[in-house]
Order: C-alpha cells, then structure tokens, then sequence
C-alpha cells in the first residue's frame, strides 16, 4: 500500500456504515445519534485490545513478565463482570491459553469487528450500533411519545412518529410542490408524476407504483382476508379497506373541508367536496374529452363507452352495467322461489 494511501489493507474489511433511516431529514439522524451517544455510556461492552502480527511476535520477555497468566485471567474475568449478561464473553472458558487468546485476537483484528452479540453471535464494530441491535431480542422500546405514550426501538422511529402530531411535512416533491411526513411517500407520489410502475403481480403481470397496492392486488387472486371488523367480523384484503369499514360503525368523521367545515369519514369524498368548492374536475374521459370531479363517476361514465357489465344476477346471470340496477332487477327465479 502506498504511503498516504487512506484505504485499509485489502485483509481488513471496512466496517459498513449502518444504512441511514430513509424517513429522516440529515439533521434529525445526527439528533438522533447524538442522543444514542448521550446514552450509551449506559451500556457494557468489552473492548478487545487489538495487536498486529507484528507487534505480538516482538513482545519481549518484560513484558511477559509483567503480565502472569494469573493476571490475565482475573482481568478477562472482571471485564466480563463489568459486561453484564448482553455480550457474550471473549472465550468460552477462563482457561484459554495465549496462543488462543492471540489467535482470537488476531480474528477479530482481520474482521475489523471487536463486539458481539450474545443472542445471535453478529459482531459489530460500534458500541451504539450494537446497543440498537440487541434492541431487535429484548424488545426494548426506550423512546417515548410524549403526547400519546406510544414507545419506538429507535429515536428516528420516534422522530417520525411525532409529525402524525406535529403535522409537519419536510419532504417536498419537486414536481408539483407536494409536503410529505416520510421519504417513502414522497417516492410514492413522485410516481404518479412519472408513471413509474416497478411492483409487477407475478400471476397476471399487472403493475403498481407501490408495493402495498401490489400485495393488496395480489390476494384478488389468492382470496386471503387477513384484517377482520371486530365488530361484525367481516373480513378484508387489505388494511385502508378495514379502516374504512370500522367509520361505519363509529361514525367516525376525520376528514374534514377547510373551506366550510364539512367532515366526511372518507378521504375520496372529502377530495370530491373540495372539488366542488373550486370547480375542479381533474379525470377526464379517455373516450369523449368529459372531465369530472370524482373518479368515480368517471368510472361509471367510462362503461357507456365499453360497454361493460360488471354487476350479474346470481338468478339469471343477467348483467347491468350499474349496481342500481342490479337491486331494482326481479327475475323470473327469485318470483317463483318467494
């Protein structure tokens, strides 16, 4: 290696860098690890001292002296009592011989990781990285909200978590000027923009700009309901259809118009309201140019063109092509059965 070259030796890894939360601004990761650096002091580790190849084979007889393998047992023994019960120790016996000692040594010198895990066995090369992994076994959750008492693993959980409060939305699309509350829905609307559909169905090849829609589309075919009512128990495929069910028996109205004060216990007719407050009418028909306020009405208009019926009379099998439809239509099966 050249002089002045910053790059380790090709036999010693670089430790990687834990991967930044990708729902935090830059600033709130360094809050964030400023306080696991407050705490961590807290927390027990044992440092292995590492030595080159070349500075153990130099060792000279004072200083085998001056260290008896009495003493380094009782110092391997009070560094594990010092420990506690959340790293494993260096060896698996107090009786481990130097040449072990070494060679375990020289290991942990070669990985370039020095703290170990006593669930698992993962090494890590920092203390805080490690404090937060054995977080993932004791299930310890010592961020705190301060307004609704829900407890996080980690402080940029916690970090996120508190703008469902404070409201505050850091991320902005480029595009259209769009604040979001985490960098993941921002990528999420950035491809409405776009028209980036990366999430393919692998039974029909349908794709989705996110992921969830993707597992949601996906149990269509599998028939799964995972999210039952607690209520009346009715069973769904995906959560946002659960919720959306539950306001039924609430009466619950979250969505509300800052224009008039309307409340409305769906976002989608919320967003239809608002249209009518300022004439918007963004879907357009694809057939004959007639814009519209809702989608859903668009899709209704949209059958005129196709010709679709997608509502069937389990009597006759007769189609409509509205659902109203459907509830008006007496067949000839149901009036010889009543």
């Amino acid at each position: 290696m050249e002089q002045g070259d910053p790059r380790p030796p090709h036999h010693i890894k670089s430790e990687e860098a834990e991967p930044r939360h990708p729902h935090i601004t830059v600033e709130e990761e360094k809050q964030a690890w400023a306080q696991e650096e407050a705490d961590v002091s807290k927390f027990p580790v044992i440092c292995v001292i590492v030595k080159s190849e070349d500075e153990d084979e130099g060792e000279d007889d004072d200083d085998e002296a001056q260290w008896s393998q009495l003493d380094r047992s009782q110092g391997e023994k009070k560094r594990r009592s010092e420990a506690g019960s959340l790293l494993a120790p260096l060896s698996d016996s107090d009786d481990t011989d130097e040449e072990d000692s070494k060679a375990d040594t020289r290991r942990r010198h070669t990985d370039n990781k020095h703290l170990k895990c006593s669930q698992c066995d993962k090494t890590f090369g920092d203390r805080r990285i490690l404090k937060r992994h054995t977080r993932l076994h004791t299930g310890e959750k010592p961020f705190i909200c301060s307004v609704c008492g829900k407890s996080f693993k980690l402080k940029e959980y916690l970090i996120v978590h508190m703008r469902t409060h404070t409201g505050e939305k850091p991320f902005i699309c480029s595009v259209c000027g769009g604040r979001f509350s985490q960098k993941g829905s921002l990528m999420k609307h950035t491809r409405t923009h776009t028209g980036e559909k990366p999430f393919s169905c692998l039974i029909c090849s349908k794709t989705f700009s996110a992921k969830g829609h993707l597992t949601a589309h996906t149990r269509t075919h599998t028939g799964e309901k995972p999210y039952s009512c607690s209520v009346c128990n009715t069973s769904f495929s995906d959560s946002s259809a659960l919720g959306r069910h539950t306001r039924t028996h609430t009466g619950e109205k979250p969505f509300t118009c800052s224009l008039c004060g309307e409340r409305f216990a769906q976002k989608g007719n919320l967003m239809a309201h608002m249209n009518r407050h300022t004439g918007d009418k963004p879907f357009s028909c694809s057939f004959c140019g007639q814009k519209f306020s809702r989608k859903g009405i668009l899709l209704k208009h949209t059958r005129r063109h196709t010709g679709e019926k997608p509502f069937s009379c389990d009597m006759c099998d007769k189609t409509f092509t509205y659902k109203y439809q459907l509830n008006k239509h007496k067949c000839a099966g149901e009036k010889s059965s009543a």
